[in-house]
């Protein structure tokens, strides 16, 4: 997954809490199922995680009160650690053991599935970014939240589109409960209709 330059990532700061006003807080927390299970692609915790972007500010209190759960897969902790030590972020030995530690904290390690049971699914063009719909896909997540084009197309496939919605951070902000509504009645039109055979 591309990576952009991004500024020098802030110093660590105190956690973040739904009381320290931030507005768009109700609305996430309205949009996310309770215990909502979220993969987020790397960029999105680049901007979350290590340079705290104020546009994603609003994640960390979700994950942090337990609201919605960030999961993670070797394969998406391995992408993550890689990131890490690309030269244009710029990372010293503190900063880089301060990211990973917030990793961990933020996200939730998941079971790893048997390949054979991913192998039929479809295929992001971009080969490197199939394992955030393989997680999504096998951890039962809701939704897997990138801005990445590949992965935005191949998120309509009719197969993904059945099980987790994959949507910009912010589209899953201003429409989640809605997105997450029309699964729900997928699923439920799926699992009626294999009861009649």
């Amino acid at each position: 997954m591309p990576v952009s330059v991004a500024p020098e990532p802030s110093p660590p700061q105190a956690e973040p809490s739904p009381t320290q006003g931030d507005p768009s807080w109700p609305v996430l927390l309205h949009a996310t199922p309770r215990h909502g299970r979220l993969v987020l692609d790397t960029h999105v915790l680049l901007e979350a995680l290590l340079w705290q972007s104020p546009r994603h500010a609003q994640l960390l209190p979700l994950l942090l009160t337990g609201c919605a759960i960030a999961l993670r897969s070797e394969a998406t902790a391995r992408e993550w650690a890689r990131v890490l030590r690309y030269p244009m972020l710029r990372l010293d030995a503190t900063k880089l053991a301060d990211a990973e530690a917030r990793y961990v904290r933020y996200t939730r390690a998941e079971s790893e599935p048997d390949p054979r049971a991913l192998a039929q699914l479809p295929r992001c063009a971009d080969r490197d970014d199939q394992k955030f719909l393989e997680l999504a896909w096998h951890a039962g997540a809701h939704a897997l939240l990138t801005r990445d084009q590949r992965l935005l197309k191949i998120g309509k496939h009719r197969l993904y589109r059945a099980r987790f919605v994959v949507a910009s951070p912010e589209t899953w902000r201003a429409n989640g409960a809605s997105l997450w509504a029309q699964v729900s009645a997928r699923k439920q039109s799926a699992a009626a209709a294999n009861k009649g055979f």
